[in-house]
């Protein structure tokens, strides 16, 4: 979508009375997509080292001709891709991409259509254009910036123009970049290191005050909601009873006529320990209602925990999954700052960062 024009995006823009200065100046004074964001990534990042390349350049389309035609008289990532993806089923990972028999679209004056193959020719969907196998050659040796690689393509591209030493991304992209090893094997390009990024859960001063109000702290966040408000319960009634103590203190007494049982006559041990099971589903019984009463009780309380959980982890997920990054940073322009002064890449554990006193 590089070639996309901006003009439409200053009616949407002056929609969003916050929208930092940055933005504006970006898309109302760039004239394309890929123009606007070249300006705005590099605003954001350029200070700390940046190469940003156009995958859209003529000449970088160019290094891609040799995948191109193997993709499409040859079918390579189609058979390299699957014949990969059944062998990581087998080890219990998800699927995240399926590859084409073409992976390929025809890109040209606003159009982005795929390319399939018809009988003994190449046709763009959705549209009235057709190939002859030596007429679509023509063209990848002519105008290969006509041609436009899908995700399956997308990563063999990117280290075909700049090899990495490692890529570096979520769960979900690592098992994706699995699933083209063998292809990248089959083109002969070196296949990166795989490295799983940082996760950052960012918490703001009010947020953090609400928890400590709680007598909670942000670990307890990561509890299921059921968990969640038990802890909020211990922490802040008094009067929340502690089920697995009294189960302790009722199981030392039938253990106590257990023994006595056994002194009298063995067989009444089996009818001491049916009473002991009923004893204790009793309890349980019991416990729940207290539980569910003292639930009704903090109502409010716990409301407003469960909607600062949602908000943290919208839809059980994580915030970064749903949150926009401006969110933050209209907030806290320092945030890409105190990002890379905390995160440590080679450092996997979860990061919580607070903000404010």
């Amino acid at each position: 979508v590089g070639r996309f024009n901006t003009n439409e995006l200053n009616s949407l823009l002056g929609d969003f009375p916050d929208v930092h200065e940055l933005f504006h100046v970006a898309y109302q004074n760039h004239p394309t997509l890929a123009s606007a964001t070249r300006y705005l990534v590099n605003e954001l990042f350029g200070k700390y080292g940046l190469v940003i390349l156009d995958g859209d350049d003529p000449a970088l389309k160019r290094l891609l001709v040799p995948a191109l035609k193997k993709d499409l008289f040859e079918n390579l990532a189609f058979k390299s891709v699957n014949d990969c993806s059944e062998k990581l089923k087998i080890q219990g990972y998800k699927i995240q991409v399926n590859a084409r028999e073409i992976n390929f679209f025809y890109i040209k004056d606003g159009l982005r259509e795929r390319i399939e193959k018809s009988g003994d020719r190449y046709v763009v969907t959705n549209t009235d254009l057709a190939f002859s196998k030596s007429d679509i050659e023509n063209e990848i040796d002519q105008h290969p910036e006509n041609f436009s690689p899908n995700v399956i393509i997308r990563p063999l591209y990117q280290e075909t123009i700049l090899p990495n030493i490692a890529y570096v991304g979520v769960p979900g992209e690592i098992a994706y970049w699995l699933q083209l090893k063998s292809f990248f094997e089959a083109q002969q390009v070196p296949f990166p290191i795989l490295m799983p990024r940082n996760f950052v859960l960012l918490i703001n001063h009010v947020e953090k005050q609400k928890l400590a109000k709680w007598k909670l702290d942000t670990a307890d966040l990561f509890e299921d909601d059921f968990n969640l408000k038990i802890r909020y319960l211990k922490k802040n009634v008094p009067s929340f009873g502690n089920a697995i103590e009294e189960e302790k203190g009722v199981l030392q007494i039938f253990n106590d006529l257990k023994a006595k049982a056994a002194e009298i006559d063995k067989t009444l041990v089996a009818h001491v320990e049916a009473q002991e099971k009923a004893a204790l589903k009793i309890l349980r019984k019991v416990d729940v209602k207290f539980r569910k009463a003292l639930e009704r009780k903090e109502k409010e309380g716990i409301e407003s925990l469960l909607q600062l959980k949602e908000k943290l982890f919208p839809g059980g997920g994580l915030q970064e999954r749903r949150d926009n990054f401006l969110n933050f940073y209209l907030n806290n322009p320092d945030l890409v700052e105190t990002l890379l002064h905390e995160l440590k890449p080679f450092d996997f554990r979860f990061n919580i960062l607070q903000s404010g006193n």
